[in-house]
């Protein structure tokens, strides 16, 4: 199948969706798509029964931190004080 990627998809209209429906439907294309609305609001409901939703939410501190220590450590390449780490982690926020 070819996988296609939509940013903002819910700036779709119908008839728009309405033609990625049958290929989605015949497994010819898979798509991947973004967007900061409720796909529920915006996504025709044909469509949106064939998809799978994913909600993605940022990181907490303390993952973040957890994830700069381990890269310090494997890396072997650089190190960085506690307040480094925090102000890294408030960037990355």
């Amino acid at each position: 199948p070819t996988l296609v990627w939509i940013d903002e998809v819910h700036r779709l209209t119908r008839p728009q969706q309405d033609i990625l429906l049958q290929s989605v439907e015949n497994g010819s294309l898979v798509i991947v798509a973004a967007t900061t609305e409720n796909p529920s609001f915006q996504l025709a409901p044909a469509l949106l029964s064939r998809v799978q939703v994913m909600t993605l939410r940022p990181l907490e501190k303390e993952d973040l931190l957890q994830l700069v220590t381990r890269v310090e450590a494997e890396s072997g390449h650089f190190t960085l004080s506690n307040e480094g780490k925090d102000l890294l982690c408030e960037w990355a926020s």
